[in-house]
């Protein structure tokens, strides 16, 4: 097991420092002791000291998105077109149709209205509309966070940092695709996504449109939207009820 050694607090611009370090090897039983390149391994141990340059959320942000240079690291774009045909496959394999009619037009229709998914144009760590939609590489699902919210959240020192915003799989940045589908949504939906209004419907043959308001969730807010069944299950899902034992 490793541990680092943070020297940052130690650095100061203004002064030259010098770092000494030493390591010692210990080996308890040489006799069972596996040895490689000469060097006898049981017992051993390194120390390894790094100094790191501190940057911020936004001028990583920059460096990733390759409006600043000075980064090693640009996360790849996705196009529209390759991540359509990535959620074509996805919605085919995550839906399935149930018709009870021998119409085939019909079935066409039916088939198509029940082949699709929705996802969420807010980002799952801030609740804010995303900007940058991005996800991990090796990721499971096709939803995505924003970028600036996820170097934010990491900004912090905790034993949760660089996780994805979705599966909370670890995920560097190296590994962050930029997803050029939910940033065609994005752009077109770009000042009608809110908390109320966040919801796009995909289909299978790639296409997608924004849904109506989330009327059950905000119908006592706005005074209406839902019908009067669905108030009423609101209702009584929220209501408390009080037994008097006495």
């Amino acid at each position: 097991m490793s541990h680092i050694l943070d020297l940052t607090k130690y650095v100061k611009p203004q002064q030259p420092l010098t770092v000494k370090l030493s390591s010692c090897e210990v080996v308890e039983n040489v006799q069972n002791s596996a040895t490689v390149g000469g060097n006898v391994l049981s017992g051993s141990y390194a120390v390894h000291a790094a100094i790191c340059e501190y940057v911020s959320p936004d001028d990583l942000y920059d460096m990733l998105m390759g409006i600043k240079g000075g980064g090693d690291v640009l996360i790849p774009t996705l196009s529209e077109r390759s991540a359509k045909i990535i959620a074509k496959e996805y919605v085919a394999n995550q839906t399935v149709a149930l018709v009870d009619s021998d119409d085939e037009d019909a079935l066409n229709k039916s088939t198509d209205e029940s082949h699709s998914l929705t996802f969420s144009l807010l980002c799952p760590i801030q609740r804010t509309p995303m900007e940058t939609p991005v996800r991990g590489r090796h990721c499971k699902h096709l939803q995505c966070f924003d970028l600036r919210n996820f170097l934010r959240i990491n900004e912090s020192i905790s034993g949760g940092r660089w996780r994805c915003g979705n599966c909370e799989d670890f995920l560097s940045v190296r590994d962050l695709v930029h997803c050029g589908l939910f940033q065609a949504m994005i752009d077109k939906y770009k000042g009608q996504i809110s908390g109320i209004r966040d919801k796009v419907s995909l289909r299978s043959d790639g296409s997608f449109s924004l849904k109506d308001e989330n009327k059950l969730r905000y119908a006592n807010k706005k005074g209406g939207g839902a019908s009067k069944s669905e108030q009423s299950h609101a209702s009584a899902a929220s209501s408390e009820v009080i037994i008097d034992l006495d």
